[in-house]
C-alpha cells in the first residue's frame, strides 16, 4: 500500500528545500493551477492541496513537526510492509515482561483498561504513575492514540511544549477523527509559533509593559485601600466583617490584571488546556481552582503537598499561585495601616477574591490570544 503524497511531493521539491525554493515552487504552481489559467482543467482539490502544503512548509515550526510526523508515518508503514511480506510462523501477540510499573501482567485484551487507568491517574494529578502506565501501554501498542495524548498533556503541563506537540501529532495520526486531539495540537502549535516569534525580541521588552501595568494597578489599588474610610460591607460575616466594597473591588481588579498579564506574556498555558485533559476529564488544576474559591491558602498548601508527593507541579499553576500569594501579602500589609480593615482577615481570605479575578483575567486574555 502506497503512502499518500507528501507536501514536498505536492510542491515538487526535495525535503531539504530552502525557504526560497518553497516559495518559488508555490508561486509557479499557483499560477499554473489558478482558475483563470487552468480553465476547464481547473481542479479545486489540487489547488487546495498546494495551498495547504505551502501553509505548512513555509512555517518553520509547522514544517519541523510535519517532518517528525512524516518520519514516524514512514517507520510505521515500513513495519506494516515487513510484517505483510514475512512468511514466518505467527508469534504470540503478547509476551510477559518484568518492566510492568507496579502492576500485574495483563494480556493485550486488557490494554483498554490500562488506558482508562492512565487517564484516571492523570486526572488525579498522579503524573508520574500516569506517564509510566502510558509508556508501558505504548511499548505494547505504539498506536494507542489516547496514551500519546496523555503523555502530550503531561509534557505540556511540565512546560515541555516541543515534546507535547510530538505526542499530540502521534495521537492525531492514530485517531484522525478525534476533534479534541486536533484542537489541542493546533492550539499548542499556534502557541509555540507565537513564542518562537516572541523569542526574537528581548525578554525585557516583552515583559516590561505587562509587569508595569500590574505594578501600577497594585500601587493604585493599595493606595486607595490604605487611605479610604469606607464602612464595612459584610459585618454579618465574622471572617471578613471589616471588609469594604472598595477592598473587594480593588483585590478583584488586581487579580484580573495579574491573570491577564500572565496570559498575554505567554508565561502560562491556555486555561482550557489546563482545566481539561485530552480525556475530557477535569484536571487536578481545575479541582484545586475550585478549592481556592473556598480558601486560597488551603488550596495552595494542598497544591504544594500533592505536587511534592505526586510530582505533579505545573509551570502555569505554580506561577499563578505565586502571583496571587504575593498580592495577598501586599494587601494584608496595606490593611495594617487602615483604620477600618483588619490585616489578618485580609491575609486569610483576600487570596480567594484575587484568585477568582486572576482566573477571569486569564480566561479573557485567552480569548484575545
Amino acid at each position: 500500500m502506497e503512502l499518500p503524497k507528501t507536501y514536498y511531493e505536492i510542491l515538487g521539491i526535495s525535503e531539504n528545500a530552502t525557504m526560497e525554493e518553497i516559495r518559488r515552487a508555490y508561486r509557479l504552481l499557483i499560477m499554473k493551477l489558478h482558475p483563470d489559467r487552468a480553465g476547464k482543467d481547473f481542479r479545486m482539490e489540487r489547488f487546495v492541496q498546494v495551498q495547504e502544503a505551502y501553509k505548512t512548509l513555509s512555517n518553520p515550526v509547522r514544517r519541523r513537526h510535519y517532518d517528525e510526523t512524516l518520519r514516524h508515518r514512514r517507520i510505521s508503514h515500513t513495519r506494516q510492509e515487513t510484517k505483510r511480506t514475512q512468511q514466518e510462523t505467527p508469534k504470540p501477540r503478547y509476551q510477559y515482561e518484568r518492566r510492568d510499573p507496579g502492576h500485574a501482567q495483563k494480556p493485550p485484551s486488557d490494554l483498554s483498561a490500562r488506558v482508562a487507568e492512565a487517564a484516571a491517574l492523570f486526572s488525579q494529578g498522579k503524573y508520574e504513575r500516569a506517564e509510566s502506565t502510558a509508556r508501558w501501554i505504548l511499548e505494547r501498542d505504539p498506536r494507542s492514540a489516547m496514551s500519546h495524548a496523555i503523555l502530550g498533556d503531561i509534557e505540556r503541563f511540565r512546560g515541555n511544549l516541543e515534546s507535547a506537540l510530538k505526542h499530540y501529532a502521534y495521537a492525531i495520526q492514530f485517531a484522525p477523527r478525534n476533534i479534541t486531539f486536533q484542537i489541542r495540537y493546533e492550539g499548542l502549535l499556534r502557541q509555540v509559533s507565537t513564542m518562537e516569534n516572541a523569542r526574537q525580541q528581548t525578554q525585557s521588552s516583552r515583559l516590561v509593559s505587562p509587569l508595569f501595568v500590574v505594578a501600577l494597578v497594585t500601587f493604585l489599588a493599595n493606595l486607595y485601600v490604605g487611605i479610604s474610610r469606607e464602612a464595612p460591607l459584610l459585618q454579618a460575616i465574622p471572617p471578613i466583617a471589616s471588609w469594604s466594597l472598595g477592598l473587594i473591588i480593588m483585590m478583584f481588579l488586581n487579580g484580573v490584571s495579574l491573570g491577564a498579564t500572565l496570559a498575554t506574556s505567554h508565561v502560562v498555558d491556555r486555561w482550557e488546556s489546563i482545566a481539561r485533559a485530552s480525556t475530557g476529564r477535569w484536571s487536578q488544576a481545575a479541582t484545586l481552582g475550585i478549592v481556592a474559591l473556598v480558601n486560597f491558602w488551603f488550596s495552595a498548601g494542598l497544591y504544594l503537598l500533592l505536587g511534592f508527593v505526586q510530582r505533579s507541579y505545573t509551570f502555569s499553576v505554580s506561577r499563578l499561585v505565586s502571583g496571587v500569594a504575593i498580592l495577598t501579602l501586599i494587601y494584608a500589609f496595606t490593611a495594617a495601616f487602615s483604620p477600618t480593615l483588619q490585616p489578618m482577615q485580609t491575609l486569610l481570605w483576600g487570596g480567594n477574591v484575587i484568585y477568582l479575578g486572576a482566573l477571569c483575567g486569564w480566561a479573557v486574555a485567552d480569548a484575545f490570544r
